[in-house]
């Protein structure tokens, strides 16, 4: 399947469009030189514990504290102590591959008090963004993306992402690794590695070990709470994470931006001219058709097929999507049939806008009631299909016999909302009419100005 990237930089956000057959299936948005972003580290200072909540309020100079629970300090913890403690006392930076590795931490059985204490200084990365009342989620288990493998210290373990299918190809990525990796680091290949050679991957993974020995050489110069390491380019950073081999053409309409991933696209192996620079006098997402379709697919209905649609809506607890079969259904069909063929074609458009407005939390979906067990197994199916290539971690639940599904999927960023709403030119925005009471009293008035102005005109 054909994709295209179209990429909006010249305003105070980059918006991010991934078409696939001209059909919009993925928007990201991000504020320009955001220094809270996923992934970013931070050296960070222990503000307080919370021994009722297992957890910690830290300071990386945010405006509110940001949490760290005791789950998230990861299982090697006391390595990344032990290495932070060493390199701030050491002139020279200790050798990590030489290192004795402490034994790991037991989640289950220890409490946040017993591995930090409040004012001590400690490395931590944002795992999720302020969402709503909740402040900046950290994590202590540290890890460096590249764009075909992530780096993580005080591990000598090695994965390969399940969703490289061929044996023979996932034996090779793990051999490669296996001779090229230095010890005390661990190394997970990404899908986007398949059919990679060694050189480029043997040259990230130097790379990547540069930026990790480069976090300590900082942490010595420098006074908590700062950030220490953002992701290298901001553009860059969320195109790795949607930059696939389907992708032919990347279209960018500022010339900085459009440098930065040409030299990124060059970096990774790719064909450089896949990447265009857009002089156009229109806004690029208006040239490209992608306005229009935002404003189609982000509003609170959304028409799928003869007349079927979806309301979706956002509680305080949930999001509730309504499948209506709008009260059309074909002729010589049964109900029953009719019911599932409208619950399936929405499953398509369910699974698009879970993906392209980013909905984390719980989703209910209300499907058109179906009496068949056979036909709720289809379609319940085929919801974890058209989810499959999802990278966001979630939960699919059977449907109930009232045609209920319940989907869990992971918050990391906030949902993408756009108002799609226009202005009324009848009450200019406001809501309100006229009081009926009033209503009668402008008309006569109005109605008298006209006789008047009719009078004048005629006689």
């Amino acid at each position: 399947m054909k994709s295209e990237l179209i990429i909006n930089a010249n305003s105070k956000k980059i918006a991010f469009a991934l078409l696939e057959e001209k059909k919009l299936v993925s928007l990201r948005e991000e504020e320009k030189d955001d220094k809270f972003a996923v992934g970013n580290i931070f050296f960070a200072r222990v503000k307080r514990i919370l021994p009722s909540l297992n957890a910690a309020f830290l300071d990386i100079g945010y405006e509110k504290d940001a949490f760290l629970h005791y789950k998230n300090l990861g299982f090697k913890f006391k390595n990344f102590k032990k290495y932070l403690r060493l390199s701030i006392a050491n002139h020279k930076l200790p050798d990590i591959e030489e290192l004795k590795l402490e034994s790991d931490i037991k989640k289950n059985e220890s409490k946040i008090s017993d591995e930090i204490y409040s004012g001590e200084y400690i490395l931590v990365q944002i795992s999720k963004k302020a969402i709503s009342s909740k402040s900046i989620r950290l994590s202590a288990d540290i890890s460096i993306k590249g764009h075909h493998i992530i780096l993580f210290p005080f591990s000598n373990k090695i994965y390969v992402s399940k969703k490289i299918e061929n044996k023979i190809e996932r034996e090779r990525l793990k051999n490669i690794i296996h001779e090229i990796k230095p010890n005390n680091y661990g190394v997970i290949v990404r899908t986007v590695a398949e059919d990679i050679s060694k050189i480029e991957i043997e040259k990230e993974l130097k790379e990547l070990v540069s930026s990790w020995k480069n976090i300590f050489e900082i942490t010595k110069k420098i006074i908590p709470p700062k950030l220490i390491i953002g992701e290298e380019k901001q553009a860059t950073s969320i195109l790795r994470d949607l930059l696939n081999k389907s992708v032919e053409k990347i279209y960018v309409d500022n010339e900085k931006i459009f440098t930065e991933i040409k030299d990124f696209i060059k970096k990774i192996g790719r064909d450089e001219n896949i990447v265009n620079y857009y002089k156009g006098k229109y806004n690029i997402f208006e040239f490209f058709d992608v306005e229009k379709q935002i404003r189609v697919l982000f509003g609170k209905k959304i028409y799928i097929k003869n007349g079927s649609y979806l309301i979706i809506e956002k509680t305080e607890a949930m999001h509730v999507i309504d499948v209506n079969s709008g009260n059309r259904s074909k002729k010589n069909i049964d109900q029953e049939t009719n019911n599932f063929n409208i619950n399936y074609i929405a499953v398509d458009e369910i699974a698009r806008q879970l993906k392209l407005r980013d909905i984390g939390g719980i989703i209910v979906i209300d499907f058109i009631d179906m009496k068949n067990i056979e036909k709720r197994i289809l379609i319940y199916n085929r919801m974890k299909e058209k989810m499959a290539n999802d990278k966001t971690i979630h939960q699919i639940l059977p449907l109930t016999k009232f045609g209920l599904m319940q989907i869990t999927r992971q918050r990391i960023r906030p949902e993408i909302s756009i108002n799609v709403s226009e202005k009324c030119p009848i009450c200019d925005g406001t809501g309100e009419i006229v009081p009926e009471v009033l209503a009668s009293e402008d008309f006569k008035e109005n109605l008298e100005k006209i006789i008047e102005l009719k009078k004048k005109t005629f006689f």
